[in-house]
């Protein structure tokens, strides 16, 4: 059930993007932020044309239920369901096509509509959040607005460097406090269910703490990928790795790598748009607590000789784990 109208036009101003302390990225001056956000009650077709009426652009489609949005002024839109079942083949006839279409209309009651949003400057993510803002008053609704939804935020931020020690300790940071954001986040119950946003193995979690800066990119790569042959993780390694040795990561997979691109991808487990706190300026916000406290050696070497004295309440997300991590990041 959609919130209400009164919800709706009640909503705080979206947070100012918090600056990262690697600023530039591997192929940019300003770190960009690609975003991907799942959600229901719109039509594709509806979504497309309200983000030309935003944006500007042009708006092209190739089935029924994938359409683009070109030339906005942030960049070129996806807009899909999210289903392979509901999108034709090169070589579908009309038959299938029909088929095809038919299905999506039924889907779209529990599959979501997503809208894949181009790379931009993390400062641009409040012009993003303005636009979810007017999907909202358009009926778009969240995963918290009927309990068999179970939508995700993703945010590919580009990495600032290709070394693995930069890189690892990102992911080191990020692992350690992962209980405690999650917390934070107030995840949602259907969806905390679900595996498409699954924590690290706890064996993988031990073997990166212990090896600390003591990692070469091969090596951690070979780990990464005996652990972790899914994407479904909260932290998803496998596009980075994929860009900085695509051939390792082939050989450590038995296959290539499905995406390739100089990105950490982070698979948040909610898109609560009817939630009036919610935006995605301030998880972008939550993730550049994860770079600072990695981008301080002595916090993250103190929270990693937490983690070894205190590694069954971080398994369990008791308070004595809740509490150390308040102390490291303030």
């Amino acid at each position: 059930m959609s919130a209400p109208d009164s919800d709706r036009g009640s909503r705080p101003p979206v947070p100012d993007p918090r600056d990262p302390p690697w600023p530039g990225g591997i192929k940019s001056d300003e770190r960009n932020v690609g975003v991907e956000v799942e959600f229901a009650g719109l039509d594709t077709a509806d979504v497309a044309y309200l983000i030309r009426s935003r944006l500007g652009g042009e708006v092209g489609s190739s089935d029924p239920h994938r359409w683009t949005v070109s030339d906005t002024s942030l960049g070129a839109f996806e807009v899909e369901l999210d289903s392979r079942y509901a999108h034709p083949g090169e070589k579908s006839g009309p038959t299938d096509l029909a088929m095809r279409e038919a299905f999506g209309r039924l889907a779209s009651i529990v599959v979501p509509t997503e809208v894949i949003a181009p790379p931009m400057s993390y400062r641009k993510l409040p012009k993003l959040d303005e636009l979810v803002r007017a999907l909202v008053a358009a009926g778009a609704e969240g995963t918290t607005e009927w309990a068999p939804y179970a939508f995700g935020l993703h945010l590919n931020v580009e990495t600032p460097a290709d070394d693995i020690l930069t890189i690892s300790r990102i992911f080191r940071a990020f692992i350690l406090v992962s209980p405690w954001l999650r917390k934070r986040m107030g995840i949602d119950r259907t969806r905390s269910l679900l595996p498409f946003v699954d924590p690290f193995p706890t064996s993988f979690v031990d073997w990166v703490v212990e090896a600390g800066d003591d990692v070469d990119l091969k090596r951690f790569i070979a780990a990464y990928c005996r652990a972790n042959p899914s994407k479904h993780r909260d932290l998803d390694l496998l596009p980075l790795l994929g860009y900085l040795d695509k051939d390792a990561v082939s050989q450590a997979l038995g296959h290539p790598p499905k995406a390739v691109r100089p990105t950490f991808h982070y698979r948040l487990p909610d898109a609560r748009l009817g939630d009036p706190a919610w935006s995605i300026t301030a998880e972008w916000n939550r993730w550049v607590m994860v770079e600072e406290l990695a981008a301080d050696p002595h916090r993250l070497a103190l929270l990693s000789r937490a983690w070894r004295r205190w590694r069954s309440a971080w398994l369990s997300g008791e308070p004595d784990w809740d509490a150390m991590v308040d102390k490291v990041m303030r």
